[in-house]
């Protein structure tokens, strides 16, 4: 409760960038403007859409993709491939962290229309 707090005070909310260090590198993130994000849900559901792919091809071009857009340093062609999955797996968790995604933060249902 006390880090939730914390990260949805005034000045967290607006914070763009977050370092994190994983498998020994240090990688620089930055935080999608909403307008990424839609534009990367998007994606997200046409990649899932896709009937020709396997469940696992669907999760490794949702999850590249999105290390693509937000992964500042170092820049990687293709992060699934490059990185070990810890890697991938510490860097998308605190993405999630960087874009509040892991809050329960309440939905207005006036919004969502």
């Amino acid at each position: 409760m006390e880090e939730e707090l914390e990260r949805t005070r005034i000045g967290s909310l607006f914070r763009r960038h977050a370092t994190v260090e994983a498998g020994g590198v240090v990688f620089k993130l930055r935080r999608m403007s909403l307008k990424e994000e839609l534009e990367w849900i998007a994606r997200r559901e046409a990649i899932l859409a896709d009937q020709s792919k396997t469940r696992e091809e669907k999760v490794v071009d949702i999850w590249g993709d999105l290390l693509k857009r937000v992964v500042e340093e170092p820049r990687l062609e293709d992060p699934v491939e490059e990185l070990p999955a810890t890697v991938v797996s510490a860097l998308l968790a605190e993405i999630e962290k960087l874009h509040l995604w892991d809050l329960p933060l309440a939905h207005s249902q006036r919004a969502s229309r």
